[in-house]
Order: C-alpha cells, then sequence, then structure tokens
C-alpha cells in the first residue's frame, strides 16, 4: 500500500503514522488534469505551476498525444490549446464529451483565435475560455472559473 512505501518498514512512532497518513490523504485529493499545447516550454511551465497548486498533472503535446491520454487516464479538467495541428479541435472535444465523467473542459485560446472561435467551443460544452497568458495567470484563471460555476470566462 502507499502507506506502507511512505512508511518504509516496521517500527514507527505513531506521529511518523500520522505524517505518512496525511501525505497519502493529500495525494488522494490532487485532481486530474490534462494539459494538451504544441508549445513545449508552456506545457512544462503550466505542469510545474498545477503541481503547486495540487493537480496531479499530464501534459500531451499536441493533439493525438491528447487522445491518446484521455482514453487511458481519468481526468476532472482538461486544459487544451486553441491550436493544435495534428487533430482537429472538434474531435477532441467529442472524444471528452464520450468519456465517463465528463471533465471539465477549457480552452486556451492565443491572440490569433477570435469571439467566434469561443463561442465554437463553448457550443461543444467548453467550460472556460482562456487567454494564453503566462502560466500562473492560466492556472488563476483556470482555477477561478471552475470554482465561480461560470459557463464561459475569459480572463483578461
Amino acid at each position: 500500500s502507499r502507506l506502507r512505501q511512505v512508511l518504509g518498514g516496521p517500527g514507527h512512532r505513531p506521529v511518523d503514522l500520522l505524517r505518512a497518513h496525511r501525505e497519502v490523504c493529500i495525494m488522494k485529493q490532487k485532481k486530474p488534469i490534462l494539459i494538451a499545447d504544441i508549445d513545449g516550454d508552456l506545457l512544462t511551465r503550466l505542469a510545474i505551476f498545477f503541481e503547486d497548486k495540487g493537480y496531479d498533472t499530464t501534459t500531451a503535446w499536441g493533439g493525438r498525444e491528447a487522445l491518446e491520454q484521455l482514453y487511458s487516464g481519468k481526468f476532472e479538467v482538461v486544459l487544451l490549446s486553441d491550436y493544435l495541428p495534428d487533430v482537429a479541435g472538434a474531435q477532441i472535444w467529442h472524444a471528452i464529451g464520450h468519456l465517463p465523467g465528463k471533465p471539465a473542459i477549457a480552452l486556451m485560446q492565443g491572440p490569433q483565435s477570435g469571439p467566434e472561435i469561443a463561442q465554437k467551443y463553448l457550443t461543444l460544452g467548453g467550460h472556460c475560455i482562456l487567454r494564453k497568458e503566462s502560466p500562473d495567470l492560466i492556472v488563476e484563471a483556470l482555477h477561478n472559473c471552475l470554482s465561480s460555476g461560470n459557463e464561459y470566462s475569459l480572463n483578461s
């Protein structure tokens, strides 16, 4: 069990058991998130920021990898770039719609995308539309959108 892995063996004091139990509970509470983009630097920085905020982060470079990850894992949140050239965005959103548990879907919108793109993805079942900015602003905007229950949130 994970508790045994944390402790490392027999002969531990009750304080050790309590700390180990707390660590296991914290690990179980992490929300699984899938982040898909073609910017490797942004993916790495987002993964670090989301991990620091308590998410269990999986990254995908591009649409094909995102589809593979979607079918191999269970995610509560999916954060997608508006531009994944190897697979049509609508195809990914359609696949997400058929997953059990229906994760919250957020779109990171680059400066080249207009409001009509945002409306298209909201129609497909998106929860949040976020500007592609610095990772800390993306993490904050996604958290604010999901915790407020807004169907549409475009960070400024």
